[in-house]
């Protein structure tokens, strides 16, 4: 009972209501609807109407509570794992723009109940939009993000950034050699 109490928050008055509703009501029959002057039934059904409200603010407090939760459960957890440089054409890479560098990024997460909206890669304080990646809700996928700018800059730490719908989610620095040849894959 304490915690349907607690549940209902400051609602509480409203489970002890239609006690006091009753023990009015039933003073109201021993005295034959002169204790206050309103007839006993009038109590019995606020008292009722009461029992039925009480359930659906309960019910409700404890789903926003839930829901709290879930949301607070469902993070985003951006693992890049390894990652190649290409060029525009090559097999798997996007075909434009001509004779562009492309950072891959394999790429493993979590499976949320969101897909991605958007996902960047910050390289020191240039923000890069990465060209596509899965919009379904997948345990692991490729990004491309096009780094001609940065080609043969040596080695960088990089941020890969999702957004799900207002939240912002980071695979914390990671560091990516731009000097590297094409065609292999390197480790993170």
């Amino acid at each position: 009972m304490w915690e349907y109490i607690t549940a209902l928050g400051y609602w509480w008055f409203i489970v002890i209501a239609p006690i006091t509703l009753d023990i009015i009501g039933v003073c109201q029959l021993a005295s034959g609807n002169q204790f206050t002057g309103i007839p006993s039934l009038v109590w019995f059904q606020v008292a009722f109407v009461f029992l039925l409200i009480i359930p659906f603010i309960a019910f409700h407090r404890v789903r926003v509570q839930r829901d709290k939760v879930l949301e607070a459960e469902q993070s985003l957890v951006l693992t890049p794992h390894a990652y190649a440089i290409g060029l525009s054409g090559m097999t798997g890479y996007p075909d434009e723009p001509d004779n562009a560098d492309w950072l891959c990024l394999e790429v493993t997460v979590n499976p949320i109940n969101k897909p991605i909206d958007t996902l960047d890669l910050l390289i020191d304080s240039e923000i890069i939009h990465a060209n596509h990646w899965p919009c379904k809700n997948v345990a692991a996928f490729n990004a491309y993000f096009k780094i001609t700018g940065w080609r043969w800059k040596g080695k960088n730490q990089v941020e890969l950034i999702a957004n799900v719908g207002n939240k912002k989610y980071s695979s914390g620095r990671i560091n990516i050699d731009f000097n590297v040849e094409v065609w292999g894959s390197h480790r993170i």
